[in-house]
């Protein structure tokens, strides 16, 4: 009846609502967020612009987060594009945390050119050495030469396009 469906509890919604924070800048990115709103963090100029989402909920506290192009970091040898770093860090500490997500994943959009087997390197830096571990792309957009990723966890990380065979799973 009319008056039932009146009644009903309205659908729950997803999230708070609020969009998400736009940051931008050419080189880097440092800045503070929390458990609400989630972000979007744009580096670079065009056409070459990388894209890190952190989505709402992701965090349980306050996290630091820098997103950086790095053109003197760490790769594997095999480099397609620019070299970034994402550090993650938990105040007061001033070090870099491992920060896993509590929520969605942290998405990547990273510039692939033309290339097909465009994977992510990632390489953890901690112990004054760096462990790489190399991932698939969720998706690959051909026309507008992009590479989509999704990772877990923050940390202090070097990351770059690579044509290097996976060495993680999804």
């Amino acid at each position: 009846t009319a008056s039932a469906a009146a009644s009903a509890p309205p659908p729950p919604q997803e999230g708070s609502g609020r969009p998400p924070v736009l940051k931008m800048d050419p080189k880097e990115i440092t800045d503070t967020f929390g458990v609400s709103p989630g972000a979007k963090l744009e580096l670079g100029t065009a056409p070459e612009i990388a894209v890190l989402r952190i989505p709402e909920g992701a965090f349980e506290t306050g996290v630091n987060v820098t997103f950086k192009l790095d053109p003197k970091g760490k790769t594997t040898g095999i480099l397609v594009g620019k070299v970034y770093r994402l550090t993650a860090v938990i105040p007061p500490s001033g070090e870099p945390q491992k920060v896993v997500t509590v929520g969605g994943s942290f998405k990547l959009e990273l510039p692939a050119g033309s290339n097909k087997n465009a994977n992510l390197a990632i390489g953890e830096i901690g112990g004054g050495r760096i462990t790489w571990k190399v991932i698939a792309p969720t998706k690959i957009d051909d026309v507008g030469g992009i590479a989509y990723y999704e990772i877990n966890e923050l940390y202090d990380h070097y990351l770059h396009v690579t044509t290097k065979a996976v060495t993680a799973p999804k």
